[in-house]
Formats: C-alpha cells, structure tokens, sequence
C-alpha cells in the first residue's frame, strides 16, 4: 500500500477511481477492507471520524476537500454510503437528516457534474415502502429524506444524462458489525448469562444479508454501471425471506443457548413492516451466503 499524502493523482495508475461517502460505516469500511486491492479508492470523512480499521488501506479524504480532490484525480464512480439514520425522529433532528441525507448528497452531486463523473451508486433503504408494495411510503422521516435524495437523483439521472444505481438494501449483518443489532444484542445476552429476552410476537418477514454479499452487490453494480453507457435503475438486494422469530430460534439453535424467548411481551413499534417489498433483484448478482452459514461464521457458532 502506498504511503502518500493527500493531495495525490492516481491517474497513471490502471485500476478505476473510486470515492467513497460514508466509508467508516460498516458497509463502507467493510468494502474498503475487501476490495482496496481492486480500486483506488478515495475515503471520504469528518475529523472525528475513527478511521483505525481503514487507515493505510485508502486515501483519507476530510469531508472539506471533496472538490479539491475531485480537481487532483479523475474520479471514475462515488459510492454515495452515508446516511444518518435515526429510528424516531423528533422536530428538532429534522434539519439535520435533512442535511445529513439529501444536501449532503446534492453537494456532491454538483461537484460530480463539474468535473465530469456521471456514475454513482447509491443505497436506499426498504423503509421507503412501508406498505410492502413498490408505492411508496415512509415508515418514519429518516426514509422520507432517503426517498427526496432518491427523487434528486432521477432528475440527474434523466436531465443530466447521470448513470445512477440506486441499491435498496435490507437487514446486513457480519463479522465486525458493533452495532446494537438484534443477533449482536441476543449474543450479548447470551454471553451475560441472561434468563429471558422480551420481543415482540416477531412475525414479521425479514431478508437478512451477510455483509460479504452486500460487498458482491456492490462489485457488480460498480461493473454494470461503468460497462454501460447510461443506467438509471433501482434494484434490490435480498437473501430469502424469514420471519423474525424463525431467525431468533435459529440463532438460538446454533448458539446451543437454553435462552427463553418471551415472544408477545411487547407491542410491536408502529414503524414495523410485516412484509417488506422486494423488487427488481440486481443482475448478475446472488446471495451466496445461507443464513446458518453467515451466522456459523459470523459469531464462530
């Protein structure tokens, strides 16, 4: 890996250009990790950003100096990642999800346009259908705002002759994942020698996706969208569907864990989606990993 200092050209370089929003999350930082030998990628972050797990695999780019870095390389494809989700959402956080999630975006959006990358992978979330079928509705405000960037990008889609993927992503889950997740917080419960666990009566049907899959579908729709001259699709990334408490007993299964499940003990959260919409799946693309294989390798079960 090279040690450099920003600001550097990879141009002599022959592997494509690629920057990265949200690359410390857990996608991001994920994708870097497997694929910093396949790209050159350019890691977008914030000063307070912990970089530790990505440091020496990419070029560290500050939030600030996007422009300055789309001025020194030619940018070839941005994997637009960052997202600032909030679950409930009170009046005084709508300004910031509104920057956060849509003028963030449209930032970039515009540096792009003036130098001439018009390719750009973004992800959506399947809270944007929040009746289960393609109409869409928003299950609480952090999708509405997912779904006003989504609409932005159509305009630079079909007015400014962008390539746009717009990846609509489910559950994801992996080995490295510290979020409070729900097979993070029942191995966590687990491991403290818990009794009981309360949950909902938990029929709701999931599509739970190993990280490395995510990774895949990120490698094919960077292909799809720099082998084509103009795309401007949406498409959905799904392992086979599961109810909540199915995926709950099998964890418990594999955990060999005498952990009891107080299914019903409590209401299920309005925002909850009993049957999650799936649509047009991503060509050229398989979930190769089962759930009992992700969770065997993910939590060393």
């Amino acid at each position: 890996m090279f040690n450099v200092k920003y600001p550097f050209s990879w141009n002599k370089f022959k592997m494509k250009n690629i920057l990265i929003t949200g690359a410390t999350g857990y996608i991001g930082s994920s994708f870097i990790k497997a694929c910093h030998a396949e790209y050159n990628i350019f890691a977008v972050t914030r000063k307070t950003s912990d970089i530790s797990e990505i440091k020496g695999l990419c070029n560290i780019i500050l939030i600030n100096n996007i422009k300055l870095c789309f001025e020194n390389n030619k940018i070839d494809i941005v994997l637009h990642l960052a997202t600032n989700y909030q679950k409930f959402t009170q009046p005084k956080d709508y300004q910031v999800l509104i920057y956060d999630n849509i003028s963030y975006g449209i930032k970039i959006l515009e540096i792009m346009k003036i130098h001439g990358c018009k390719n750009i992978i973004n992800i959506s979330t399947y809270a944007q259908y929040g009746l289960g079928t393609e109409k869409y509705s928003p299950v609480n405000f952090y999708a509405s705002t997912k779904q006003a960037f989504f609409d932005l990008l159509q305009y630079f889609g079909e007015k400014e002759l962008f390539s746009v993927i717009n990846l609509v992503c489910y559950d994801v889950y992996g080995t490295g994942d510290k979020r409070k997740k729900i097979f993070n917080i029942l191995n966590d419960a687990i491991k403290k020698g818990k009794n009981e666990f309360i949950m909902t009566e938990s029929e709701q049907i999931i599509h739970l996706l190993h990280i490395s899959d995510v990774i895949e579908g990120l490698r094919v729709a960077i292909n799809l969208c720099l082998k084509e001259k103009y795309v401007n699709e949406t498409f959905f990334l799904s392992n086979d569907s599961i109810k909540l408490k199915m995926a709950v007993l099998l964890f418990l299964k594999l955990a060999k864990s005498t952990l009891k499940i107080n299914f019903g003990g409590m209401e299920y959260p309005p925002e909850t989606i009993m049957r999650p919409y799936y649509g047009k799946k991503l060509p050229d693309w398989e979930c190769k990993i089962s759930l009992e294989e992700g969770l065997r390798n993910t939590y060393n079960l």
